[in-house]
């Protein structure tokens, strides 16, 4: 009889969160000037996204417009400043061709990325030193190298 691995080293599999996700119709999307508090990306039910200027509005309606479901991760953290610890994402080809104008990039290493329990501060996922994303969440759920 073959000798049996060690319980430790056997692999376990992970089970991923689901998806917090909100779908919509591309073609009803539009941004709205609220004044004071911002400009609104809506389509036309849900507030979707809160942008400080007309440009980023635009930017942020051009890459909605390519996708069909708004993504979330930290949604759920009771953090005094929780909207700084929500993740949005964009996912669903709706098969509309768009152009993000003057995209702010930052630039990674696929391989050097990581995600790190950083305690007071939470789950944050890195790139070396340079901060990411973070998450309020008492499990990280930080998705790495989602395909697109």
């Amino acid at each position: 009889m073959p000798p049996r691995p060690h319980p430790d080293s056997l692999i376990r599999p992970v089970l991923a969160a689901p998806e917090d996700c909100l779908p919509y119709h591309p073609r009803t999307l539009r941004i709205a000037d609220e004044g004071a508090q911002g400009w609104l990306l809506t389509d036309g039910t849900s507030r979707m996204l809160m942008l400080d200027d007309r440009a980023d509005a635009e930017r942020a309606l051009a890459l909605a417009r390519g996708h069909t479901a708004h993504c979330f991760i930290g949604r759920g953290n009771h953090r005094p400043n929780r909207a700084e610890y929500i993740t949005h994402d964009w996912t669903g080809s709706s098969g509309i061709a768009t152009t993000v104008p003057a995209e702010d990039c930052v630039p990674y290493n696929p391989a050097t990325v990581g995600v790190f329990d950083r305690g007071a501060l939470g789950w944050r996922m890195e790139d070396g030193s340079h901060a990411l994303a973070a998450q309020g969440c008492a499990v990280p759920r930080l998705v790495l190298g989602r395909p697109r």
